[in-house]
């Protein structure tokens, strides 16, 4: 039967180990994510048409549809805007158009609504805080979030966004939805390599106190 003190020495050495372990295997995962993401921007070009518009996030695409005349803020920094404008697709479902960047004296651009076809990447997953409400001020939203500005709107627009390639007005920049940033395989291999130290310098420092006292060892 193992003594009270071999029994905390492994409840010391086993927890941060698991904890380590466990932050290694979720960057395993992250890295996975963010590889899958990568290679679906640099497929080729698909028309978007009806069904599940998630099915295409994170692709290049072209969408045809009406683009209306409504603009909509969302804050991006340093005096800056992007600037969506909601689409009527053919399904008769609204998205958003992220027509891309302007500065505060280019507020206010009014566009007549026109069928249009757009080429440009479908974003996903829009950023949610759940400690700050997504709430307007003067028609601009602190950060893009097509569920919440679909309630304070009350229109329904869908969860993704198209990042507009092409330039749709003279006064307004394509902002490029650029490739993430992947340092998983880094922060997988640095939990890993702990979890390993960490088991080294506890068997280096414990292993007198799992040694079998010969006195108690009975021979067979």
């Amino acid at each position: 039967m193992l003594s009270k003190n071999i029994i905390n020495t492994i409840l010391i050495i086993c927890c941060p180990f698991i904890v380590l372990l466990a932050l290694g295997t979720w960057q395993l995962f992250r890295l996975n994510w963010k590889n899958n993401i990568i290679a679906k921007m640099d497929m080729p070009v698909v028309k978007m048409k009806g069904g599940n518009i998630d099915d295409f996030a994170y692709r290049k695409i072209v969408v045809e549809g009406v683009l209306t005349s409504i603009d909509l803020y969302i804050f991006a920094g340093m005096n800056s805007y992007y600037i969506l404008t909601p689409m009527l697709l053919s399904s008769g479902e609204y998205i958003l158009i992220n027509k891309g960047l302007i500065n505060k004296k280019q507020m206010r651009v009014n566009i007549k609504p026109k069928k249009i076809i757009i080429n440009g990447m479908l974003y996903c997953d829009s950023y949610k805080n759940k400690l700050i409400k997504n709430k307007a001020k003067d028609d601009v939203w602190p950060w893009l979030d097509a569920e919440s500005i679909s309630k304070d709107m009350g229109v329904s627009f869908n969860r993704c966004v198209v990042w507009a390639a092409d330039k749709l007005d003279d006064n307004i920049a394509p902002a490029t939805l650029s490739k993430p940033r992947n340092y998983h395989m880094q922060y997988m291999i640095t939990w890993y390599s702990l979890a390993l130290i960490w088991l080294i310098v506890c068997y280096v420092k414990n292993k007198s106190n799992f040694a079998v006292d010969p006195k108690h060892h009975k021979s067979t």
